[in-house]
C-alpha cells in the first residue's frame, strides 16, 4: 500500500514538474521576444538620431525601417533568454514603412507536450507588443500577412 502510495505521488509530482517547466519556457521566451522588441527600439531611436545629426532636421516621418537581419543575429546572440527563442524568424525584408501596427515582425514557435500550456508561437508586432498566440489563430494570421513568396520562403 506505502508503495504504490510513493509511485502514485512521486509519477504526479513528475508530471507536475514537467508542467511547471513548460509554464516558464514560454514566460521565459516571451521575455526574450520583449527584450528584443527594445534592441529594435532603441535602434529606430538611434535612427532618427543619426538622421538628424546629419541633416540637422527632424526624421520626416513617425515610421521608422526596422533594422537589418545582421543586427537581429548580432542582437540575439546576446539577449537574455535566447535560447528559449529558438528557431525565431525575423520578417523585416518584407515588411514595408506603411504596414499596420499589428504587422507580425519576429515570431518563434514553441511546442510543448503539457497539460497546462499548448503549443503556439510567442510574436513581436511592428508596435512593439510581444504576445503569445496558439498555432492555428497564429497560422491564419501570419498567412494573412505574407506574400506568396515568403510564405514559400519561411513557413516552418
Amino acid at each position: 500500500m506505502e508503495f504504490a502510495t510513493v509511485i502514485t505521488l512521486t509519477a504526479a509530482a513528475v508530471i507536475l514538474m514537467f508542467n511547471v517547466k513548460d509554464v516558464i519556457v514560454r514566460s521565459e521566451a516571451i521575455r526574450a521576444m520583449n527584450n528584443l522588441s527594445r534592441a529594435i527600439a532603441d535602434y529606430q531611436e538611434k535612427y532618427k538620431l543619426d538622421y538628424q545629426g546629419r541633416t540637422g532636421k527632424d526624421y520626416p516621418s513617425e515610421k521608422v525601417p526596422l533594422p537589418p537581419t545582421s543586427f537581429v543575429d548580432d542582437v540575439k546572440k546576446h539577449l537574455e533568454g535566447r535560447a528559449r527563442l529558438g528557431d525565431m524568424r525575423y520578417r523585416a525584408l518584407w515588411i514595408d514603412l506603411n504596414a499596420p501596427p499589428d504587422t507580425i515582425v519576429a515570431y518563434s514557435p514553441r511546442i510543448f507536450h503539457s497539460w497546462i500550456v499548448s503549443s503556439g508561437y510567442v510574436l513581436l508586432r511592428l508596435d512593439g507588443t510581444v504576445e503569445w498566440m496558439d498555432k492555428g489563430p497564429f497560422e491564419e494570421l501570419l498567412a494573412s500577412q505574407q506574400s506568396p513568396e515568403e510564405a514559400a520562403m519561411m513557413f516552418p
